[in-house]
């Protein structure tokens, strides 16, 4: 086993279990062997199918791979399965729900396609698998152990420390999938645990039926001494029963008009919602829910950071599993280089390509490649990175190699990935009305080379400069030390295609000195396109010139940061109790001021 242990600020190690286990029967009764081990959900007919498919159905964060990989902390998310995956009968969707794909259990299509079930109920089957893990793994080598604010959590050396986050204000939702009004409640008596006990009851308002549902949710997680880290308010598709913001485009897989945005920045709901997240309370303290901007369109965050500021709270803001543009918002207006009116499976939106902010060049004379971020809208611009900062938050930096802009442009090119879709009224708040036919993408973007280096490099150095803008971005805020606010968050084991040389949780060390390795080139070539001078820390943290190598220990105590120190010190700060565990980890903890979960209120 490594010795460096590591952090995972978004990944879902019981995701593929929920989808090949449907329990009519609640709480969960998987057996331990099922709930730990890797699950592929590929067979033998799926090895003449591209490897992009292979990566994504193959296992990436099974308890098991925890353990082997040391990651043994992180914040596992809960998302229940949405009706637009369920219905899509297309591409890679025909591929989930047919013979090809194994062992998925094709009854969670059939019942959310047929609305036999809630998103609030599949939420509360995967968390009692969740908390059936815990009880089974108990006296295992590698118990698993749920963060809470509410009691202390003993944490031994091989102990997998799980907090909670919610994917989706969906899985709130407790009514019917696709039926809005016609409840779903358990039967009273079948399980005697405070969850079940409050789902039995149903919602009593009409309107911010959502926040009542996180209210009652969190009152009964405690009870159960479980806690919340996050909720991410919407997720890849359009939800109507339960609207709270605008999603942003993201899933090109699959087809169905729920996949493309419809709405128009954050509702009325969503600001109901966070309010109740922020200002939750448990036994007289407040224990308030962060809010993570993953997923939400650009519109929806620029309404949240206003929407904040307008209640006066200075709550830390969580982006758990992104890229970045490399744009600020107005660079990545004048980017636009063609956008037209589309219908997509019935849905009226505007289809946008934005040509990519380069992010450098490396290769040679013979092998030479030019980098580029992925700017669609799902990914940062710098007004988030900067909001996060300020409010000492959190980005978890993905492993999808497609969020973090690896594609070659000639491949996105021919498969008609380039584009992605803002609905009408977000399209014209950000452009202006109408819309324009410009220079055809393969005219602006010119020819690819013929050669470039191969996905060994070209994946590393993309997610190296993906870390690297967010510096560059905290430089120019006149923060030297911006890399303490950056983590990674994989996505594993939520239908992402990984990183080459980190494609599951086993090869985090391997990641490790990846990016010991890339991190420098990452710099120099962003400086040679950019001109912004160093950007990784030199000794003892000061400011060094590009004049300079990096200090070696200085990157390497970056390095753990980015993968383990900065993580655990969020966790830590957010549950403000002071955890039990070796003095020397303890020793080795990255001295970051943070406010207390009691400073983080709203202001009066």
């Amino acid at each position: 086993m490594p010795n460096n242990k590591y952090f995972d600020f978004h990944f879902h190690p019981l995701f593929k279990q929920m989808l090949c286990n449907w329990e009519d029967n609640y709480p969960s009764a998987v057996p331990l062997s099922e709930l730990e081990n890797n699950l592929d959900l590929k067979n033998y007919l799926l090895e003449k199918i591209d490897s992009m498919f292979l990566n994504i159905l193959g296992s990436q964060s099974s308890v098991t791979q925890l353990q082997k990989g040391n990651v043994l902390l992180g914040v596992a998310n809960i998302v229940a399965l949405e009706f637009g995956f369920a219905d899509s009968r297309k591409g890679f969707g025909a591929i989930l729900q047919s013979n090809i794909t194994r062992p998925l259990d094709l009854r969670y299509f059939s019942n959310v396609r047929e609305s036999k079930t809630s998103y609030y109920r599949m939420f509360l089957h995967e968390l009692s698998m969740y908390r059936n893990l815990v009880a089974l793994s108990e006296n295992g080598n590698h118990p698993v152990k749920f963060l809470s604010r509410k009691q202390k959590t003993t944490i031994g050396d091989n102990d997998i420390i799980f907090a909670l986050g919610i994917e989706g204000g969906h899985n709130l939702c407790r009514d019917y999938v696709a039926k809005k009004g016609y409840a779903d409640t358990g039967k009273p008596g079948t399980a005697d645990d405070e969850l079940w006990k409050d789902f039995c009851k149903p919602l009593t308002t009409t309107q911010a039926r959502s926040a009542e549902s996180l209210r009652r949710l969190h009152a009964a997680l405690w009870k159960e001494d479980l806690d919340l880290l996050y909720v991410t308010l919407t997720h890849l598709t359009h939800i109507d029963q339960q609207l709270l913001a605008n999603h942003a485009f993201g899933m090109k897989m699959l087809n169905h008009a729920a996949f493309y945005p419809q709405g128009y920045g954050l509702e009325q709901e969503g600001k109901d919602f966070i309010t109740a997240a922020y200002e939750l309370t448990a036994d007289g303290n407040p224990t308030p829910v962060l809010i993570d901007t993953k997923h939400m369109s650009l519109k929806s965050r620029m309404d949240f950071y206003d929407y904040r500021r307008e209640k006066g709270y200075t709550h830390p803001i969580v982006a758990s599993h992104v890229g970045v543009t490399g744009y600020t918002l107005n660079e990545w207006k004048l980017a636009k280089a063609h956008a037209a009116p589309a219908t997509k499976e019935g849905v009226r939106v505007n289809e946008v390509v934005t040509e990519p902010q380069k992010c450098g060049t490396y290769g040679n004379l013979i092998v030479k490649d030019q980098y580029h971020y992925n700017p669609w809208s799902i990914n940062l611009m710098d007004e988030d990175i900067e909001e996060v900062i300020e409010s000492k938050g959190m980005i978890g930096v993905s492993l999808d190699v497609r969020i973090l802009g690896f594609e070659s442009r000639v491949a996105q090119l021919l498969s008609g990935e380039h584009a992605e879709y803002l609905s009408v009224n977000e399209y014209n708040w950000a452009f202006g009305r109408g819309t324009d036919t410009n220079t055809a993408l393969a005219e602006v973007r010119g020819a690819e080379e013929a050669l470039i280096p191969g996905k060994d490099t070209r994946q590393p150095l993309a997610l190296a400069f993906n870390i690297v803008h967010i510096l560059a971005v905290g430089k120019r805020m006149g923060m030297t030390d911006a890399w303490k606010y950056i983590t990674i968050g994989s996505d594993f084991d939520g239908l992402v295609n990984p990183v080459q040389l980190a494609e599951d949780c086993t090869l985090r060390p391997a990641l490790e000195s990846t990016l010991m390795r890339w991190l420098p080139v990452a710099e120099r070539a962003y400086d040679q396109e950019h001109g912004v001078g160093a950007l990784l820390p030199g000794t003892n943290g000061t400011q060094r010139s590009m004049n300079t190598e990096p200090d070696l220990q200085m990157l390497q105590t970056v390095v753990r940061g980015l993968l383990y120190e900065n993580g655990r010190r969020f966790l830590y700060n957010w549950c403000n109790i002071p955890l039990v565990h070796p003095a020397a980890e303890e020793a080795a903890l990255v001295n970051v001021t943070m406010p207390a979960v009691e400073t983080i209120t709203k202001k009066e």
